[in-house]
């Protein structure tokens, strides 16, 4: 009749439980995953750090040497404004004079 604590296996907390091996083995796999996502990061971070260092120490601009130059013209896409000296150096019979 009995059987004793054999009902415990069947139990979600019981370590032994498929489910619940099951549960731990992707929780390690996440935590592995992430310790080694953290450590290419540092890697990354290191040698752009190296980077900076040998540019500054040669003198040569840090970055792709872009900077902030995008803030201050037009936006991508933005046709170019025709200025009455582009009409006049295009010659011809195409000549357009603003009327400002």
């Amino acid at each position: 009749m009995g059987g004793g604590l054999a009902f415990l296996s069947k139990k979600q907390f019981n370590p032994s439980n498929h489910a619940n091996q099951k549960a731990v083995w992707e929780a390690r796999q996440r935590k592995f995953a992430e310790e080694r996502r953290l450590a290419e990061r540092a890697d990354e971070l290191k040698r752009e750090r190296e980077d900076e260092e040998l540019s500054k120490s040669i003198g040569a601009p840090v970055g792709n040497g872009k900077g902030l130059k995008f803030m201050y013209g037009p936006p991508p896409g933005l046709p170019r404004a025709e200025t009455q000296m582009d009409t006049i150096e295009g010659g011809g019979s195409n000549r357009r004079y603003d009327a400002a």
